[in-house]
C-alpha cells in the first residue's frame, strides 16, 4: 500500500484499505484541522462577511501597531487607508480555498459549502467593482446578498414558527 499524498488520492486510489492507513488518516486529519481553520469562506455570506471584516481589522491594527512601534511590516497590503478587502477575500479565495475546499469535497461532498463559496466569492467580486466604480454605489443589493438575505428570513425564528408550548417558557 502507498501514502496518499492528497485527499484525491484517497477517492481515486484503487485500493480502498489504503485510505484507513494511519498515515492517511493523519494526511486527513491535517486538511480537516486545515479547511476549519479557513473555513468563513463555505460559511452563509452574512457569517462570512462580518468574519472578514473582524479578521481585516485585526490585520489593519497589527499593521498599525508594526508601524507605531517602527517593527518591519508583516503584512503592507492590510494598511487600512489602501486595503481593498473584496481584492484580498478574492485572493484568498483563488489562491487558498478554492483548491483545498475542492479536495475536501472529492472525500467528503460538500454541496452546500461549495455553493456557499461560489455565492461569496461572486459577492467580493461584485463589491470589487462598486469600490471600482463609485457611481454603482447606490445599487441595490447584490444577488449574492438577497439571497442571503432570504435564507436568513427563512430561518429566523418567530413567534409563527415556535412552538406553543415554547412561548410560555
Amino acid at each position: 500500500m502507498t501514502e496518499l499524498t492528497s485527499i484525491k488520492d484517497a477517492r481515486d486510489s484503487p485500493d480502498l484499505m489504503s485510505f484507513g492507513t494511519p498515515e492517511n488518516l493523519v494526511i486527513i486529519k491535517r486538511m480537516m484541522i486545515k479547511c476549519a481553520d479557513v473555513s468563513n469562506p463555505v460559511r452563509p455570506l452574512h457569517l462570512y462577511r462580518d468574519w472578514a471584516h473582524r479578521i481585516a481589522n485585526e490585520y489593519f491594527s497589527q499593521t498599525e501597531e508594526e508601524k507605531k512601534r517602527n517593527l518591519p511590516i508583516v503584512m503592507p497590503q492590510f494598511d487600512r487607508t489602501t486595503c481593498s478587502i473584496p481584492k484580498s477575500q478574492i485572493g484568498f479565495i483563488d489562491y487558498f480555498i478554492n483548491d483545498m475546499f475542492d479536495a475536501w469535497d472529492a472525500l467528503a461532498d460538500i454541496p452546500e459549502l461549495l455553493g456557499h463559496l461560489r455565492r461569496n466569492y461572486q459577492y467580493w467580486k461584485e463589491q470589487e467593482e462598486i469600490n471600482a466604480n463609485p457611481t454603482l454605489q447606490s445599487q441595490p443589493l447584490s444577488k449574492a446578498e438577497e439571497e442571503d438575505e432570504a435564507k436568513e428570513q427563512e430561518s429566523a425564528v418567530t413567534s409563527e414558527n415556535i412552538n406553543p408550548d415554547e412561548k410560555a417558557s
